[in-house]
């Protein structure tokens, strides 16, 4: 997959902007805060309807400037367009834009869901942030394993989706319920509970037939890297409500609802089920979520963004594409060469920010492209 052009006419401090981009390594270089992660945030955005800084929501996505934000914004302003060519040659036209009251996906001119695009269109983000994969909460493990099933699970996308609707619905009756001042267990929270158990048995039992490729894979990843230090690199899958050395079943599942109703109720949410899985990394016995260090966190955040890339390219047949942020300033000399040999490897599309080129090596690889950022602008530097 690769980004052939981009076109932003709003995004946070970004300016107006056309890009056309090469098909290896663009390298966006600049002092901080002039634009170069909005840049990365803005493509990802309208592909997989989300940021990938923990931090940004979707205000933070409107320009920056007095006269953007007082300018009467339609559903017809383009915020970032984006055309995509397959390794097969197809072409996918994506578009994010902004209405009175709400953010809107294309998709070759249709208008679609985000978990339609994203589907579509691997993409694989390296970040500053990527260590908090290992010692942050379990939502953001769940996170990047469910949108790692996505890209690689044919259907998993579905039916992730229906299981967060019931559970949302279900949730929304509770505090209904609550509003009311009603504690009963009535006919209408069984159906909820009912169908959240039905729906919470196809995420299960999807997620445990995919277990065993998601756990050989980030092995084949990640145990060369730490075997040189001398340690042994497992991963676990922790299922909530039924532990993940049983079969999963619905009707059990059913039945532990139930019982935590008056839980969820005093709580106004559902404390039980698969959107309170988590996985875990144990080096040589030692679980990492609290005894890895800085340096051992990144390089294992690293494996599983690797993971993710390798068995996308494997799996699909198909090599995603890279986004690498914020690579000169903040992630150690360790990870960066590492990061660097894996991407020696491949022939996918790279986009990299940083405010030294020179950390990279960037012009070593065959295809390249300079682009200078500053205050919200991005040119591409053309040489003599």
């Amino acid at each position: 997959m690769k980004i052939e052009r981009v076109h932003i006419s709003s995004f946070k401090n970004l300016r107006p902007l056309t890009l056309n981009l090469g098909a290896g390594v663009n390298g966006f270089w600049g002092e901080n805060g002039q634009g170069k992660s909005n840049f990365l945030e803005a493509l990802y955005v309208a592909v997989k309807g989300e940021s990938f800084r923990p931090y940004s929501q979707r205000a933070d996505w409107l320009p920056i400037s007095e006269t953007a934000q007082n300018q009467k914004v339609t559903a017809q302003n383009v915020l970032v367009e984006i055309i995509c060519r397959d390794d097969r040659g197809l072409e996918y036209h994506c578009r994010l834009a902004h209405g009175s009251s709400r953010w809107e996906w294309h998709l070759n001119g249709k208008k679609q869901r985000p978990l339609y695009l994203a589907q579509r269109i691997p993409m694989v983000v390296f970040s500053p942030d990527d260590h908090s994969l290992i010692r942050g909460g379990p939502e953001l493990r769940r996170k990047f394993m469910d949108g790692l099933f996505v890209d690689v699970v044919p259907g998993y996308a579905e039916v992730l989706d229906r299981f967060e609707k019931a559970l949302k619905s279900r949730n929304r009756l509770i505090k209904q319920f609550q509003k009311s001042e009603l504690f009963e267990y009535t006919q209408e929270m069984d159906s909820w509970t009912l169908a959240l158990a039905n729906e919470g048995g196809q995420l299960a039992q999807l997620r445990e037939e995919v277990w065993i490729n998601f756990h050989k894979y980030f092995q084949e990843v990640a145990s060369p890297l730490f075997e040189d230090m001398g340690l042994k690199v497992e991963l676990f899958f922790e299922r909530d409500s039924i532990p993940a050395s049983e079969n999963f079943d619905k009707t059990k599942y059913y039945q532990i609802l139930k019982e935590s109703f008056r839980v969820d109720m005093a709580t106004g949410w559902t404390h039980r089920g698969p959107h309170r899985d988590d996985f875990r990394i144990e080096l040589s016995g030692l679980d990492s979520r609290s005894k890895s260090s800085q340096g051992q966190a990144r390089l294992l955040a690293l494996s599983l963004k690797w993971t993710h890339a390798h068995w996308v390219s494997q799996e699909r047949r198909e090599i995603p594409l890279f986004l690498i942020d914020d690579f000169s300033n903040e992630l150690d000399i360790l990870r960066r060469k590492k990061l660097l040999e894996m991407l020696g490897q491949i022939s996918g599309q790279i986009l990299i920010t940083g405010t030294d080129p020179g950390t990279a090596n960037a012009e070593s690889f065959s295809e390249y492209q300079h682009f200078n950022v500053k205050h919200g602008e991005i040119v591409l530097e053309v040489k003599d």
